[in-house]
């Protein structure tokens, strides 16, 4: 996999483009942040041979917002603004299709594949090998498991295109469902073997046999002292909610159990040994990225708290269902451009995996 930007950067570009898309349905602010991570994703799409099947994904996406307007058209008949009047003998769907079901179903399809966008831009450009590195030992464990079940899909439909291509070689056209079994048929075999061969390559290599250290009562004595914390944790968090004479102890408990917990997490952690071939770099460019990712994610934290008005968006009366326009924001989510930018050209003659350094 070739090497875009550092990790760290790149987790603060993810940070800084998926909190605006989740905290605003501003068609504006939308299209300014789909327009941005367009061009970071056709950049990396260049770069990386598995952009293809990450491209099923946003085709999903464009369908999603292509039947999210009509379908919010017509079952709210809110708004003022009247479009067209369906007869209302005609059951859900009879009544008003008014401009501000539209531009909310508008918002909400613009609003979901910017999510999508994001995320296919961010797997393009950091694998999931490097991003395993930045989790703590306590979670290594979990993190190989979310790692396995991030990469299943792409592989899946990389695999998918793989076997469709054989066989329109050899001249099958599907016309109907029933002609798909040639198709999902070696798809199930092929998960299945790669299913098996992942087990045990894992098993060869002492996958999560860092528990057979310990002893028995140790083992066990980890385990109930988890209990404890958890129970702890739980308990004051519901003493200073519904007890109004806890409230001075209670804090000390959820503490108690966060240090506990904590502990443990430590202990834990010193069982597992991890090894690095190399280290990680970081650039110039990094550095500039860093910078655009902190003003973006400056400027919308600061927004949020000070003037959430500006980042919502609800088009139905007695709201306007025009939606404003804040240029402090615009430019900061222009600045989420910056990984499109900052990326050197690739080499010429060579592969699609290897980039200038």
């Amino acid at each position: 996999m070739n090497e875009t930007f550092h990790p760290i950067a790149w987790l603060l570009w993810l940070t800084a483009a998926a909190l605006p898309a989740m905290l605003t349905r501003n068609p504006l602010y939308l299209l300014l942040l789909l327009l941005a991570t367009a061009a970071v994703y056709g950049t990396l799409q260049r770069r990386t041979p598995s952009a293809q099947a990450w491209g099923v994904f946003l085709r999903a996406g464009l369908f999603l917002v292509a039947f999210s307007v009509p379908f919010n058209a017509l079952m709210v008949h809110a708004g003022n603004l009247v479009l067209l009047r369906l007869p209302a003998a005609w059951p859900i769907v009879g009544g008003n299709i008014t401009l501000e079901a539209l531009l909310y179903g508008l918002s909400s399809g613009l609003n979901l594949l910017a999510l999508l966008l994001i995320f296919a831009a961010f797997n393009l450009g950091l694998d999931q090998s490097r991003l395993l590195r930045l989790i703590p030992k306590p979670f290594y464990t979990v993190g190989v498991v979310a790692a396995i079940a991030v990469t299943f899909v792409p592989q899946m439909l990389t695999a998918l295109q793989e076997i469709r291509d054989v066989q329109r070689l050899r001249g099958f056209r599907p016309r109907g469902l029933r002609d798909m079994g040639p198709l999902f048929l070696p798809l199930l075999t092929t998960g299945l073997e790669r299913a098996i061969q992942l087990a045990e390559s894992m098993e060869a290599r002492g996958f999560s046999s860092t528990q057979t250290r310990l002893s028995g009562r140790a083992v066990l004595g980890l385990r109930l002292a988890l209990i404890v914390s958890l129970a702890l944790l739980l308990v004051g968090q519901f003493a200073a909610s519904y007890w109004p004479t806890a409230r001075a102890w209670a804090p000390l408990l959820s503490g108690a159990g966060l240090l506990l917990l904590a502990y443990l997490f430590w202990r834990q952690g010193r069982q597992i040994q991890r090894t690095r071939y190399r280290r990680w770099v970081w650039r110039r460019r990094d550095t500039w990225l860093s910078l655009a990712c902190l003003v973006t994610l400056s400027v919308t934290g600061t927004l949020w708290l000070t003037s959430r008005i500006g980042l919502l968006y609800y088009p139905y009366p007695p709201y306007s269902p025009w939606p404003s326009f804040q240029p402090v924001l615009g430019a900061a989510l222009a600045l989420l451009i910056a990984p499109a930018l900052l990326l050197p050209p690739p080499r010429r003659g060579a592969n699609a995996e290897t980039t200038d350094a």
